[in-house]
């Protein structure tokens, strides 16, 4: 190659790998002045010169930029990064938009490390969890009812569900189940990608919570390729026919009716319980009284 050649191809590289973080960082929402507050730069100049591809990224900064970004550096390398397929993450309390980007992105990388490690270990990565193969117009309150008790039998999970669930998904059917602390900022997240299935849990809520957002966002995986993205969250901010199937699902998987029932009589006295009872028999089955309550109704 002559040296000017080698110099226009240089600078071609130097502007797509540009594109390319300047994409990221308008995805995650990230403006040039945060970015360059990061990594310890006086102005966004440096920012600018890079996603311009005006002025050479040196390794040490590219490093910088992926681990703000959440990425590995081999994603902006690639020149096949940009056409992979786009990871959805559904969740079920959605934080601000802004805030649900770096979110996403940082949940998604944790799925890739964990994948790179399995392989790495040469561990099975894939799931062994079957999704159901109803139709969306098969759906109904009764029938995610009985779904979730053949479920709970298919998975031995016991009388106590809420106490065998995470151990089994992890162990048994091997579902990855990351718990971050997200503050009051969104309550779970599920996402299905080439590192399998993931189940992203808000570190910071009580256990009870905890155990039904698992249950929850289990219904997702398990719905996957049944819901579009659009079918599960709606834009008005009202919850959707999915959600209320997901949170059916949860409290029929994590209260099984034959056991909550015998609780019940154990308790009951002339026909009549107390509150203080109810509080008991949900702190028996790790779920919160308000989700007892539900499942009663």
């Amino acid at each position: 190659l002559s040296p000017t050649l080698e110099v226009i191809m240089d600078t071609e590289i130097d502007k797509k790998l540009g594109e390319r973080l300047r994409t990221h960082r308008e995805k995650l929402g990230f403006t040039q002045e945060f970015v360059a507050k990061k990594m310890g730069l006086d102005s966004q100049v440096i920012i600018s010169a890079i996603e311009s591809g005006t002025r050479k990224i040196k390794a040490q900064e590219l490093s910088q930029l992926a681990k703000i970004y959440f990425c590995d550096i081999t994603y902006f390398l690639d020149s096949e990064a940009e056409k992979s397929e786009e990871i959805l993450v559904y969740w079920r309390e959605c934080p601000d938009q802004s805030i649900a980007k770096v979110k996403e992105q940082e949940f998604i990388n944790f799925c890739n490390h964990y994948y790179d490690l399995e392989k790495k270990l040469n561990l099975d990565h894939k799931s062994s969890l079957k999704q159901l193969n109803y139709k969306a117009d098969d759906y109904s309150f009764d029938k995610i009812e009985s779904m979730a008790e053949d479920l709970s039998n298919e998975m031995k999970l016991g009388s106590r569900p809420a106490c065998s669930l995470r151990k089994i998904l992890e162990e048994k059917y091997n579902i990855k189940i990351f718990y971050y602390d997200l503050g009051i900022s969104g309550s779970a997240a599920s996402a299905v990608g080439k590192f399998g299935y993931a189940i992203l849990i808000n570190s910071s809520e009580p256990v009870w919570r905890r155990n039904f957002d698992l249950a929850h966002e289990l219904f997702h995986i398990l719905t996957w390729s049944i819901f579009k993205h659009e079918d599960v969250h709606r834009n008005d901010g009202t919850k959707s026919i999915v959600e209320q199937w997901a949170d059916a699902f949860a409290a029929s998987l994590l209260l099984p009716q034959v056991e909550v029932s015998r609780e019940f009589k154990n308790k009951m006295q002339n026909n009549l319980i107390s509150l203080v009872d109810i509080v008991a028999i949900a702190r028996e089955f790790e779920v919160s009284t308000k989700a007892l309550m539900w499942r009663l109704v």
